[in-house]
């Protein structure tokens, strides 16, 4: 694993309180002898997340306890340290664009109605509908995951998920799924060749 995920559910009121912690996990990172190539902090809605790229890959152990001692969340903390010992912390270490509830929504939880109808009524937003799926190359990474995070910021709609090797980008409907499909190819991959399939949530088949 070579990144590094921090959540902060809290956002201090100035730029450069967040300024000087990015500063001093900086240093810290020198002082345990990790070497990182970048650092990037994306607001949220409650506070802010943190992307560390690492020059090279560490062991899951080692991720989480750097994730525990940068200031993660300590229940996020907690729930990896269940997962790392399941054996699916790689899998599971990821990070949210937007929080419409009280928990991110996995497509499980899209499907119910009742949460349908709490998240149109609460934001006045359509929930998704469809997924766009793109399988991601080791080394499209690190840009396909700073494009998602700018355009989140930009556009409250966009929500996405990256688990390592696929990204995932929900839709409130097939048109714009296949928009937002042909968009992203061309725009942040640069390949208009490049395959996407467009899916309805909680189905595997392609529409």
């Amino acid at each position: 694993m070579n990144t590094l995920l921090i959540d902060v559910d809290w956002r201090p009121p100035f730029k450069e309180w967040i300024d000087k912690w990015v500063e001093l996990r900086k240093e810290m990172l020198r002082r345990l002898g990790v070497e990182f190539e970048d650092i990037v902090v994306s607001y949220t809605d409650r506070g802010f997340h943190v992307w560390v790229w690492l020059k090279k890959d560490l062991p899951p152990e080692k991720v989480l306890e750097l994730q525990f001692l940068l200031g993660d969340d300590p229940v996020r903390c907690k729930i990896n340290y269940f997962r790392l010992k399941r054996g699916v912390f790689e899998r599971y270490n990821l990070l949210f664009s937007k929080v419409i509830y009280r928990r991110p929504p996995d497509e499980k939880c899209m499907q119910c109605k009742l949460w349908r109808i709490y998240v149109e009524e609460v934001s006045g937003v359509k929930p998704p509908s469809y997924a766009v799926e793109f399988d991601i190359k080791p080394e499209e990474e690190e840009k396909v995951v700073k494009a998602c995070i700018d355009i989140s910021a930009r556009d409250p709609t966009f929500e996405y998920r990256y688990q390592r090797g696929k990204l995932i980008i929900y839709s409130k409907d097939r048109d714009q799924a296949y928009k937002r499909g042909i968009w992203f190819k061309a725009n942040v991959l640069g390949d208009m060749k490049r395959y996407f399939r467009v899916r309805e949530i909680g189905s595997n088949y392609e529409v």
